[in-house]
């Protein structure tokens, strides 16, 4: 939110704030070109609108938050456990081939070229099973979040 100051026809100075697009910060001002920038005033009392009325029709909110949980389940690729023993075992499987490489290279098996060219293809593979797991990860938690928000929203 930014505050602005502006001076009226009759040199009265006033006020008002106004939301303004947050993606100028990461992106710079041309992410922000076309941006509507609406005064608080006028945006504030919609959005309570809003709120208020889910909270005053407690089968609504919770048919949304219903809603909201289980588009995140369904943004999930596959089965989510089944991803994750794959990608696990992955990080294993990574590990035996790094060691068995080793060992062939201190045999005379693979030059030191060979052996640096093939570690940095598993380290690849290493980086992103390590992301694919964060991303399982991060997904359950916050569906874990949600519906940990949404029991609590709805005691009260």
């Amino acid at each position: 939110m930014r505050h602005s100051q502006h001076v009226n026809q009759d040199g009265r100075i006033y006020a008002y704030d106004y939301y303004r697009c947050s993606n100028g910060d990461r992106y710079g001002l041309e992410a922000c070109a076309n941006s509507h920038k609406p005064r608080a005033d006028k945006l504030e009392p919609k959005v309570w609108d809003f709120v208020s009325n889910l909270l005053k029709t407690p089968d609504l909110l919770r048919a949304g938050l219903e809603r909201l949980i289980e588009e995140e389940r369904s943004a999930a690729r596959g089965n989510p456990t089944r991803e994750g023993e794959m990608w696990a075992k992955k990080l294993t499987e990574v590990d035996r081939k790094r060691s068995a490489y080793q060992d062939q290279q201190a045999e005379g098996l693979i030059t030191l070229d060979e052996l640096r060219s093939k570690l940095a293809a598993l380290e690849e593979t290493r980086t992103m099973a390590r992301r694919e797991l964060a991303v399982l990860k991060e997904r359950k938690e916050r569906i874990e979040h949600l519906e940990q928000d949404a029991h609590a929203l709805l005691v009260h």
